[in-house]
């Protein structure tokens, strides 16, 4: 499993439980996930309703992994950048 920002992996979801990853969050309707603990921290909050949800001043700046559709089915093909902090 990677994180559908930044591309970290991990082998499992136990992992991914002991590491704190935040296994679900929304923008806005749409529903991501897993994210990494770095990613969560810099671009994740609690809504009102106890679900993750992406800061509003990063709506609308951010691809994520599950969205790029990739050349020929392979990843390798494609260059994909994380988020860019100025």
């Amino acid at each position: 499993m990677n994180c559908t920002i930044c591309g970290l992996s991990a082998d499992n979801v136990e992992d991914l439980v002991a590491e704190n990853w935040t296994l679900s969050f929304f923008d806005e309707n749409d529903e991501h996930g897993p994210l990494c603990p770095a990613c969560s921290e810099i671009l994740l909050h609690m809504a009102n309703d106890g679900e993750y949800e992406l800061k509003r001043e990063y709506h609308g700046k951010v691809t994520f992994n599950d969205q790029i559709e990739y050349l020929d089915d392979d990843p390798l093909c494609d260059i994909v950048l994380g988020y860019i902090l100025n």
